[in-house]
């Protein structure tokens, strides 16, 4: 993957959460349970966080958030 961990600098809190929830196996579903938002909203999370990473699935994210940081290695 080509993103530079600068490029997420623009990111919300509420993205970082969220992708630490991507990064540790969580559904949209789950995702918005845990945060007691809409499942849409996290949908909406999600697509920005791909958009501004510059990547094309949740699984390039997950693998992003483990190699940054932004969630612990299992």
């Amino acid at each position: 993957m080509s993103c530079q961990p600068s490029l997420f600098a623009q990111y919300r809190a509420r993205e970082h959460e969220i992708l630490g929830h991507i990064a540790r196996g969580a559904s949209n579903k789950e995702i918005a349970r845990a945060l007691e938002i809409a499942e849409t909203t996290v949908k909406i999370h999600v697509q920005h966080i791909l958009r501004k990473l510059g990547l094309n699935s949740r699984v390039q994210a997950a693998v992003w958030a483990i190699e940054n940081g932004i969630a612990a290695k299992q």
